[in-house]
């Protein structure tokens, strides 16, 4: 890849080397003709590099899907019924009769008398004293002060925050340049001269200049306002006041006493009693009996058998192939040009380059 980028710009660069040399020589001839020198022109046969496109038949591998066949081993489940004798032991139920003897509690009601102590209330009046504080009012005048509030308008000043507009100038700067026309020199596209060329180019100009501005700021005046204050006044006044004694007093009272007598007393009452009796019945009890058998089943095997089998699968298989493809080639062809050639240089005094 280096190498072919390398050919490349060798070929251009040598194109571009023969090109400047024949415009050169033309360029030559024409301006000698105008001297004053003698000048004669000889054909010379150059060698000129040409790129052309040729059509190549070149190899390349490409890649098909080719299907192709192989044998491998697949297992596949083969089920057998067969018949299989087994032997085992099974309980065989039975019934018989039995006598049982068993004891039983029978209950039966008899009489008992019961002796019991019972406590017998009786109630009397009895007199006792007791004391009392016996409660004796009085009333009396007793004097209170209150306060009245009542309200009284006062006027005060407080200060109040406003915002006031403030004429100011402050200094900044503009810039008031402009658009010139200049006319400047530049190369001529084939390298033979110059050419002018006009281009506009801005020309800044800064000023300095004061303008109007209007700020604010806070300041603080005293506004004088109402307001309401509650004051309080005193005043002396009468009200009755009841007091509370007490006497002391001896009272009699009656109150009811109780006392128990004990008395023994007889009473009959039924109470429930147990014998014991022998009795039997008859049981029928299960019992199981083993005994062995013999019984045949079915039961399903499975067994594997092995089978081969062909099958397909696809190969990528590579292959080459012959396509046309466009390649450029530099090739070296002949050109005729005519050089110039000074008969004699007594003329131009070594002026041109081709008398020197």
């Amino acid at each position: 890849m280096f190498h072919s980028l390398w050919t490349k710009s060798f070929a251009i660069t040598l194109v571009l080397a023969v090109s400047g040399a024949v415009h050169a020589a033309e360029h030559k001839a024409a301006n000698s003709s105008d001297s004053d020198c003698g000048v004669d022109y000889v054909e010379k046969t150059i060698c000129v590099p040409q790129w052309v496109t040729e059509t190549r038949v070149v190899s390349c591998t490409e890649y098909r899907w080719e299907p192709r066949e192989y044998k491998c081993t697949v297992y596949r489940n083969v089920y057998e019924t067969r018949d299989v004798t087994e032997q085992c032991t099974v309980l065989v139920p039975k019934q018989r009769t039995r006598t049982v003897n068993y004891t039983v509690c029978v209950p039966y009601t008899k009489n008992v008398v019961q002796t019991s102590v019972v406590c017998i209330p009786e109630w009397r009046d009895v007199e006792y004293q007791y004391t009392v504080r016996v409660p004796v009012w009085t009333t009396s005048v007793k004097e209170y002060t209150v306060n009245i509030p009542y309200t009284v308008k006062k006027q005060g000043v407080r200060k109040v925050c406003r915002v006031v507009p403030v004429q100011t100038t402050r200094t900044v700067r503009r810039c008031v340049g402009h658009w010139e026309t200049h006319t400047r020199e530049v190369p001529d596209c084939g390298g033979c001269g110059v050419r002018s060329v006009c281009c506009r180019v801005w020309v800044p100009k800064w000023i300095t200049e004061e303008v109007p501005c209007t700020t604010y700021k806070t300041e603080y005046v005293d506004v004088p306002y109402t307001y309401c204050v509650t004051l309080c006044k005193q005043e002396t006044r009468t009200c009755e006041v009841r007091h509370c004694s007490y006497r002391t007093e001896q009272r009699t009272g009656t109150r009811r006493v109780c006392s128990v007598r004990r008395e023994k007393r007889e009473r009959t009452v039924q109470v429930c009693a147990y014998r014991h009796e022998q009795r039997s019945r008859d049981i029928v009890e299960n019992y199981c009996v083993p005994e062995a058998r013999t019984y045949t089943r079915q039961i399903s095997v499975c067994r594997p058998v092995a089978e081969v089998v062909t099958r397909t699968r696809s190969v990528c298989v590579p292959h080459t192939v012959k396509k046309e493809v466009q390649v450029r080639v530099c090739k070296t062809v002949t050109k005729v040009i005519r050089v110039p050639v000074c008969s004699s240089c007594g003329g131009c005094g070594g002026r041109h380059r081709h008398c020197r």
